[in-house]
Order: C-alpha cells, then structure tokens, then sequence
C-alpha cells in the first residue's frame, strides 16, 4: 500500500495565498500546496509547533475563507493542517465550484 492510498481524503493541488494566525507567530503570509476534505499543506516562513491551533485566512479566486486548524505535521517550512471546525462544507462547495470554473 502506497501513502496515497491510505489518505482517508482525495487532496487537490491548490497554489493560492493563506494568513496563518498564531498565538506563537503572529500573522504569517504563506502559500498553500494542497488541500483535502478534512486538510491542507502549505509553505510557511515561521516555526510553528505542532499541535498549535491557529487561524487561516485563504483566499481563493472566488471567495476568501477563515477556518480554524491544528498544526498536525512539520518539513522544514512545509506543515501540514487539520480542520478544526466545521466550514469544510463550505471549503468543498467552494473548490467544487473552482474546479467547475477552470474544467478540471
């Protein structure tokens, strides 16, 4: 079994900008890498602890969202983020509708 088949969530190349807010870091700009139903990853210039819950502001094409979100794994400046709240039906509609838009 490959690593991509133990995902519980199909994940989407997404390059669009993020504000993460953290109670260590303050607000940090950054890019995001991928996302999932239940996550993304991004690129970030900061040292974040894992397990840290911090705030994201992403702004897609259409429309910007702020979730909440735990820092589940670190890379270097690359981390990876769980949803924490409930907006992710708001998150997929709102990819959903992106993907529609550029045809994919």
């Amino acid at each position: 079994m490959t690593s991509s088949d133990a995902r519980r969530y199909t994940r989407f190349g997404l390059e669009v900008d993020v504000t993460i807010r953290s109670k260590t870091s303050g607000l940090t700009p950054g890019t995001t890498i991928e996302v999932s139903e239940s996550g993304m990853s991004t690129v970030l210039p900061v040292d974040l602890p894992v397990g840290e819950i911090v705030e994201l502001h992403i702004n897609l094409p259409f429309e910007s969202l702020d979730l909440r979100a735990v820092v589940r794994n670190r890379n270097a400046f690359h981390y990876g983020f769980e949803f924490a709240d409930h907006s992710l039906a708001q998150m997929c509609s709102g990819l959903s509708a992106l993907r529609s838009d550029v045809g994919v």
